[in-house]
């Protein structure tokens, strides 16, 4: 919740520049790429951005987004037996996109960085425990769709390493990708 008014804060600051503004809100469904995981989970996301146009063919932007269903697993282990394992993840970050601007749909590319955090909850033996996630830096590319409209679409894969905030935790790959779509709201 911090991050988020923090988002909302900075937001709100940088409003002010001069420049085409935009703030826009969107959901999308994630689907996990872990390293160390035979089986895929999906998980739902929801965000908001802020985007400067800074130039006609190039944006720059602030986003906060956070699953609201998180990405769950189950299985047997040799030693554990049967568990269940919930991973929630939310990011911080800033990105830009390169525009090919067309008449009525405006294609991009983007690339972005970002402030990963998250927990993990895991379930095994009849025990039950939460560890977060140490916060680390990761980043993003992907692709999308504006619509004159304000209408957004677009895929994202994320690229972090992670490890749980303990001593002697091992790191590991955490990356998803999802399909977002949204709104933008023009400020200006």
């Amino acid at each position: 919740m911090k991050i988020f008014t923090l988002t909302i804060t900075s937001i709100l600051l940088i409003s002010t520049i001069g420049m085409a503004q935009s703030i826009g809100v969107f959901g999308g469904y994630l689907n996990s790429s872990f390293e160390d995981q035979d089986d895929a989970a999906s998980a739902i996301e929801l965000g908001a951005s802020f985007v400067l146009d800074a130039l006609p063919i190039l944006d720059a932007g602030a986003e906060y987004t956070m699953t609201v269903s998180p990405f769950e697993f189950e299985g047997t282990d040799p030693l554990l037996g049967d568990f269940k394992m919930k991973i929630k993840s939310s990011m911080f970050g800033v990105f830009a996109r390169y525009n090919l601007p067309l008449p009525a749909l405006t294609p991009y590319v983007r690339v972005g960085a970002g402030y990963y955090s998250g927990s993990v909850e895991a379930e095994a033996l009849g025990q039950s425990g939460e560890e977060d996630f140490s916060s680390a830096l990761g980043f993003n590319v992907g692709a999308g769709i504006n619509t004159f409209t304000g209408l957004n679409a677009e895929f994202v894969y994320h690229i972090v390493k992670r490890e749980l905030d303990q001593q002697g935790a091992v790191s590991a790959g955490y990356n998803y990708w999802g399909l977002r779509v949204g709104y933008y709201f023009s400020l200006l």
